[in-house]
């Protein structure tokens, strides 16, 4: 159950980080057009994995996001980070930063 829940934190984590660079103003075509590919397939149910698998179904999500944030990863700053630790503060209450690191040492 942790392990899973881990998982979903860093997926869901990936993603609003690329939903915040997303919204960042002068973010050129290209960036928008990773970014809402790699969030497009994470919300398509019918992907190469289904979710519905415990913590096996959320990789290839992870992976394409992971992906996609490598690509714009020189959009990715405090700024961006920040807000999305804040809301999954806001959605999971609080909970162990140490798991994102993963992700933000990437960036």
């Amino acid at each position: 159950m942790v392990r899973r829940l881990a998982l979903s934190i860093n997926v869901i984590y990936a993603a609003l980080l690329l939903y915040y660079v997303l919204k960042k103003p002068n973010i050129p075509l290209k960036t928008k057009g990773i970014i809402l590919g790699a969030l497009g397939y994470f919300i398509v149910p019918t992907d190469a994995i289904p979710d519905l698998i415990p913590v096996v179904g959320y990789s290839d999500d992870l992976g394409a996001l992971v992906l996609a944030l490598a690509q714009v990863s020189m959009h990715v700053d405090d700024d961006v980070k920040s807000k999305a630790r804040r809301k999954l503060t806001d959605w999971f209450g609080d909970f162990d930063g140490s798991e994102l690191k993963d992700i933000d040492d990437k960036f």
